[in-house]
């Protein structure tokens, strides 16, 4: 009977080291910790410890944002002196800039790159010489949107003044340009005078 006694003695010391060991392990593995941070790289840094053992876990963070734009479209241009005599199909060029946000219109070219997509208003103006006349059209890629016409006949010695406008819907890297008639040739220059009368092209984005 003494000797039973004494094994069960140290069956259960042996139970109870066991225990201790177990819920040792237990508060260890309960030791775990999240840090969430935000990166350069719009990742998430996830590090995990667990047991005096750090795991870093990186995470792709999901992104929700509307679409990308560019910012401020607009310009305005004008001819810094008369056009003698274009010709048919010819693209006037309006070399002195006064405003040009975001930088699309070229003053070598005449030519306004289409940044994004959208709805822009483009207007022009025209001055044509005493006793001439001058159709002129708005153009995107090789489609004419607007047309407006300056009739100085019949006026004596002064100059005539027309202003076209169009409001159109426009996709990214379409060019919109003003040209002369590909037809009609009208005769006379096209003038302009920084300080007096001037001839014009001008856009913004509307929305």
């Amino acid at each position: 009977m003494k000797f039973l006694i004494t094994d069960l003695i140290h069956v259960i010391k042996k139970l109870e080291n066991r225990i201790a060991i177990l819920e040792s392990e237990d508060c260890a593995c309960r030791k775990t910790f999240v840090v969430v941070t935000n990166n350069r790289t719009d990742n998430v840094s996830v590090s995990q410890s667990l047991d005096g053992l750090t795991v870093p876990i990186r995470q792709p963070q999901r992104r929700i944002s509307g679409s990308q734009t560019v910012g401020n479209i607009a310009f305005y241009a004008y001819m810094p002196s008369n056009e003698p005599l274009p010709a048919l199909n010819h693209i006037l060029v309006f070399r002195s800039v006064q405003t040009n946000v975001g930088g699309h219109y070229n003053k070598f070219s005449g030519v306004f790159t289409v940044p994004e997509n959208g709805i822009y208003v483009f207007t022009w103006t025209v001055v044509c010489d005493s006793q001439g006349d001058r159709i002129t059209q708005v153009v995107v890629n090789a489609a004419v949107v607007g047309a407006a016409m300056c009739d100085s006949h019949g006026g004596g010695t002064y100059y005539r003044t027309t202003t076209g406008l169009v409001v159109v819907e426009v996709n990214q890297g379409e060019v919109v340009f003003i040209r002369t008639h590909p037809v009609y040739l009208g005769g006379k220059a096209i003038i302009s005078a920084p300080d007096f009368h001037r001839t014009t092209f001008s856009g913004w984005k509307l929305y």
